[in-house]
């Protein structure tokens, strides 16, 4: 009986660290896409060049092993506004030509990436996957 308890509790510990993805993406091109989550966003900081609340340090780290033709980035959920920041560049998510937030602007050099996933008003959170693709989005 109590090998059967124990087992049990092995088990279940083992299955509860498998809960959380890994926040952060390594991708070598010809990697296809990657969608993580759910994650949770958190709007604690205002960008107004971004249009929304963001937190203070970023949730996810993107490294790109070599340079990328085209590649974008999307959550799958409209209240979940996000920015990519690389050294001084700063591109910030948009739904002018999808309908959920993306970032997509063609080539991308190697590097590393860091991505702050917000919220649309202050203190605001919700939950999200991030998709890392290659390629344009549908639609663009």
């Amino acid at each position: 009986m109590r090998t059967i308890t124990l087992v049990s509790f092995v088990l279940l510990t083992a299955c509860a660290g498998s809960d959380e993805p890994d926040p952060d993406f390594t991708l070598d091109p010809g990697f296809g896409d990657d969608t993580r989550g759910p994650f949770s966003s958190a709007g604690e900081v205002e960008d107004t060049t971004c249009g929304a609340w963001f937190p203070t340090t970023a949730q996810h780290q993107v490294t790109l092993t070599e340079n990328f033709l085209a590649l974008h980035f999307m959550t799958d959920t409209v209240d979940a506004p996000f920015k990519v920041i690389e050294g001084n560049n700063t591109w910030c998510s948009d739904t002018d030509s999808t309908p959920l937030p993306v970032v997509s602007s063609g080539a991308w050099s190697g590097g590393t990436f860091a991505v702050y996933v917000g919220s649309p008003t202050e203190g605001g959170s919700t939950p999200y996957d991030l998709t890392v693709a290659e390629g344009l989005p549908d639609g663009m």
